[in-house]
């Protein structure tokens, strides 16, 4: 099995299991991080991007139409998915 940045924590978790439990593992593993909307049947990374900004200028936020005032706190959140089978980051 290639290491990957996603799978060297199982590996190490892996590495004290039995042969039947590491194979349960690696099951959920791979049924948790496969895609079946973006990228059917291909395993992904997920990345949350989260950035606390503060507002220059009045702003209305995407998702509930609320004005964020200038100089108040907000959340910008962009998150990015890797297709580990291609190798293709999408944001």
């Amino acid at each position: 099995m290639e290491i990957t940045r996603l799978t060297r924590e199982v590996l190490e978790e892996l590495e004290s299991k039995s042969q039947y439990e590491q194979y349960e593992l690696l099951q959920q593993y791979y049924l948790k991080n496969t895609s079946n909307y973006y990228f059917p049947n291909d395993l992904i990374a997920f990345y949350p991007h989260i950035i606390e900004r503060k507002a220059s200028r009045d702003i209305v936020c995407n998702i509930s139409e609320v004005i964020i005032s200038k100089g108040s706190y907000y959340i910008n959140y962009r998150p990015k998915l890797e297709n580990l089978n291609t190798k293709k980051l999408t944001f």
